[in-house]
């Protein structure tokens, strides 16, 4: 659902932004801006990414919580680990 709404959300900002232009000067112009304004998006989502997730408190959890597990199970005469 958020990528969706992310995506349509995105579209329309795009879709507003080569309107404006291409309505005041030509569309080489607009496509040009439009280009430009989806990559400063792109960078502010990937820095905002980078600092608003804690990658550091993930690690630590996964590297914390794996533990073996083996049980012990009789199949016939035979006791096997899995």
């Amino acid at each position: 659902m958020a990528s969706s709404l992310g995506s349509a959300f995105g579209v329309a900002i795009f879709a507003a932004v080569y309107g404006a232009i291409a309505a005041n000067r030509n569309l080489e112009t607009a496509a040009t801006v439009v280009i430009i304004v989806n990559v400063i998006f792109g960078v502010l989502s990937i820095f905002s990414t980078i600092f608003l997730v804690p990658l550091k408190h993930l690690m630590l959890q996964k590297i914390t919580s794996v533990k073996p597990c083996y049980r012990k199970i009789a199949v016939g005469n035979v006791k096997r680990h899995i």
